[in-house]
């Protein structure tokens, strides 16, 4: 038998966090329906895309050629391969305080959210994909090593960072975790000032 969280709902995601993000999102208190997803892909399959339904404005950014225009006014997209010497340049179309943060570059996730929690971003809920690989108790991730190259990381085992590594990070910024989908993809956090 199959567990699923009640709340999980598939419409664009991969695995029910559309049903998750709707439950965090519809508990922010004065929201701005403002979001910004690194790892947008295509459009077909993302975190946003049923926000943008809903008539909200943000940012995808990814490093696939697609055609902004298919989508509704207040989308952006930018066509980035997100890095070090372009994590200012990611950021620079979001404000500070804005209400939905997707990460999934499949890669050194960790890095990208510390140094956007370091320079001050604060979305007001949060999901990023996570390595369940590592396990529930390890403190790990994969870094960003110059030179990088996105082909030395690979999918299946080789990405991202553990639960408890993104657990220590958010709470540090005195965000609290919601927990994560049935299939331990994606983590998810929101931060109590705001939710």
């Amino acid at each position: 038998m199959e567990f699923k969280l009640p709340y999980e709902r598939h419409i664009y995601s991969q695995h029910g966090e559309d049903g998750i993000i709707q439950v965090m999102v519809d508990a922010i208190v004065n929201p701005t329906k403002t979001f910004l997803e690194i790892g947008w892909g295509e459009g077909g399959n993302n975190m946003t895309r049923n926000l943008m339904d809903q008539g909200w404005q943000g940012v995808g950014i990814d490093r696939v050629d697609v055609d902004d225009q298919l989508y509704p006014p207040g989308f952006t997209y930018i066509n980035l391969n997100v890095e070090p010497s372009t994590y200012a340049q990611a950021f620079s179309h979001t404000p500070k305080l804005f209400d939905f943060f997707s990460l999934d570059i499949d890669s050194f996730d960790y890095d990208v959210a510390a140094w956007m929690l370091a320079q001050g971003w604060r979305p007001k809920t949060v999901c990023v994909e996570i390595n369940p690989q590592f396990g529930y108790t390890a403190l790990a991730r994969c870094p960003w090593l110059p030179p990088m190259k996105k082909k030395l990381y690979r999918k299946t085992v080789i990405y991202g960072a553990s639960i408890r590594k993104y657990q220590q990070l958010w709470q540090h910024y005195g965000y609290c975790s919601f927990g994560f989908d049935s299939t331990a993809t994606n983590a998810f956090f929101y931060h109590p000032d705001h939710v």
